[in-house]
């Protein structure tokens, strides 16, 4: 996986197969997706996909949706100056997600 982390890996019943999110130990770099069928032999494959500036860093996959849920790391994400993280009030944090289609 090209020297990346893991970030996050689930398995889809409906498509028999595991998919990982795989990105820098820091900031700095590419997030990737990939589609594994979970055999040692095989490889995972490279799914090409936007993550639009997110941080990825966990994947929910609903067992009765065809969809993933991709969750981003927004603690050093800016908000009126600050990082996320930061901010002393809890209403004021706040996280991306994204929706992604399974089945690809």
């Amino acid at each position: 996986m090209a020297g990346l982390g893991i970030r996050s890996i689930e398995y889809s019943e409906a498509e028999r197969a595991y998919f990982i999110i795989a990105g820098p130990f820091d900031d700095n770099g590419r997030f990737q997706l990939y589609k594994w069928s979970g055999n040692p032999s095989e490889e995972p494959i490279l799914i090409e996909f936007d993550f639009n500036r997110l941080h990825p860093e966990a994947l929910i996959i609903y067992s009765d949706k065809t969809k993933a849920k991709i969750l981003s790391d927004d603690g050093s994400k800016s908000i009126n100056g600050r990082n996320c993280k930061a901010l002393v009030k809890s209403q004021d944090k706040a996280f991306r997600s994204i929706w992604l289609e399974i089945g690809l």
